[in-house]
């Protein structure tokens, strides 16, 4: 291991040791682990991300980290798959060793014994089981007691419930604020927005709206809250000009309760790229706020059906104005006995990923989603197709890569060959209405593998008997199915 380090380049190095802030086999989300190394100031360029990247890339080369995929539960009943990053334990254990040796950062467990010394760390990670064994020796969460060693903390996670946690200003270089355990009170919530420096922020609260002091923290880049009310986001996310990455469980552009909407879009335009979990209802006003997100990649939403449509029936979010969206997780929520259907859908050319909850199959969205030039995967998740049928015989999909049905309510489903010109994976989950798998999937030469999860036994037969085929025809033993 020591070898294996010695060899790895200067600027690898801290981000190695960082995984040692994380727990035992512990997988970090792709996407928050580069925010972070970001945030800590470890990786220095001009171009951010894509450095970073390369610098994720290489380690995995190098073998020290491992790749996974997880599913991330971004509904309650359904979830999406995630890539993720992990270390073995011995390359976890060393890299704590050395971590410890270099004083990288300082890990304080529940039971551990607390020395002043120990806020003279940059870096902070408390675990905790017992908050009030914790609390009683640990005098960074009381302003009155807390050394002056833990003003230059650049980073702190807890992880873990601890109570009467009230105190953050001393923190003021603090780059890096994770504390996912605390259910923060309001006061503590408004002490956050002194934090100036500010770059990645974690945190659990039940607050409705984003605090007035946040207009300060220019430095934020990265905002995650779990929360159970809904937080309102405009216009105060537009003050903050370097945020790019918000995910908030529960989230809506605006008050329910606010009549000029429009008076909440003036100002510059949001460098967010990516934008989980906010709800959107048909408005006009809702339009124009996409339009204020000229850079957004990633856009997770629920959509809001509503219950008196307009009478032209163009009341499908507008989505098209976000012309750099690659990836779009959208959902329908319905209050009532009945359903609507707009009679357009728009969709930006740029897509390369789409994922859809519980949204009716109606014709005019499969025409749509036929018209992305660029959809590599699409995901069809408790969506019911009309008639239950799916008739894609006439289409063409020219960039699917990956087409995955979770519970779908389809019954009959028809494709040619030229429907899937470049299909590699074909996921078939939780598929009880649907008993054949259509065999024109076996004439598609880019197809690498079938998975069949939890569904219909005939199902699988199907998956088998095209596979036989293929064998038969090319001699090949190329498609890989999978039943589980």
């Amino acid at each position: 291991m020591q070898l294996s380090y010695d060899h790895l380049p200067c600027h690898l190095k801290p981000l190695l040791l960082y995984f040692a802030t994380t727990q035992k086999s512990q997988r970090t989300p792709v996407s928050t682990l580069m925010q972070m190394w970001m945030a800590e100031g470890l990786v220095d360029h001009d171009s951010l991300e894509e450095t970073t990247q390369s610098y994720l890339d290489a380690l995995i080369s190098s073998s020290l980290i491992m790749v996974d995929h997880i599913p991330s539960w971004s509904k309650w009943w359904a979830s999406v798959m995630i890539k993720v990053c992990y270390m073995h334990d011995v390359v976890h254990d060393f890299c704590s060793l050395k971590a410890k040796k270099e004083r990288f950062f300082k890990l304080i467990n529940s039971g551990d014994p607390f020395h002043a010394s120990d806020l003279l760390h940059r870096r902070l990670t408390v675990y905790t089981d017992d908050d009030r064994q914790l609390q009683k020796k640990f005098v960074l969460f009381n302003s009155n007691k807390c050394l002056g060693g833990c003003k230059h903390l650049i980073s702190l996670k807890v992880s873990g419930s601890l109570d009467n946690y009230k105190y953050t200003r001393h923190l003021r270089l603090v780059r890096v604020l994770q504390l996912d355990g605390i259910v923060l009170e309001d006061s503590l919530m408004d002490d956050i927005g002194f934090l100036f420096h500010l770059r990645f922020l974690s945190i659990r609260s039940n607050m409705e709206a984003i605090p007035e002091s946040w207009v300060n923290l220019q430095n934020l880049e990265t905002l995650l809250i779990n929360t159970e009310n809904t937080i309102v986001l405009l216009p105060r996310l537009f003050k903050l000009s370097k945020l790019k990455h918000v995910s908030i469980d529960k989230s809506s552009f605006f008050d329910e309760e606010e009549e000029d909407n429009i008076r909440l879009l003036e100002g510059e335009n949001s460098k967010l790229k990516t934008l989980s979990k906010v709800d959107i209802s048909y408005s006009q006003g809702t339009n124009d706020a996409l339009e204020k997100f000229p850079n957004l990649e990633h856009l997770d939403c629920t959509i809001m059906v509503p219950e008196c449509p307009p009478t032209h029936g163009d009341w499908f979010p507008k989505f098209d104005i976000l012309n750099k969206l690659q990836s779009l997780i959208a959902e329908y929520i319905i209050e009532w006995n009945y359903h609507v259907y707009p009679i357009e859908y728009h969709f930006p050319t740029s897509l390369k990923e789409l994922r859809l909850f519980d949204i009716p199959m109606r014709p005019a969205l499969l025409s749509a989603i036929v018209a992305l030039p660029q959809l590599e995967i699409l995901e069809i998740n408790y969506c019911e197709f009309v008639d239950y049928k799916w008739d894609a015989s006439e289409d063409i999909y020219q960039s699917l890569k990956t087409l995955r049905l979770a519970c779908p309510e389809l019954l009959e489903w028809e494709v040619y060959r030229e429907t899937f010109p470049k299909l590699e994976e074909l996921i078939l989950e939780n598929c009880f209405m649907l008993t054949e798998i259509p065999y024109a999937f076996g004439d598609i030469d880019t197809l690498k593998s079938i998975h069949v999860v939890q569904s219909e036994l005939e199902l699988g037969d199907s998956a088998m008997k095209i596979k036989k085929d293929v064998i038969d025809f090319t001699g090949e033993d190329r498609l890989h199915v999978h039943i589980s």
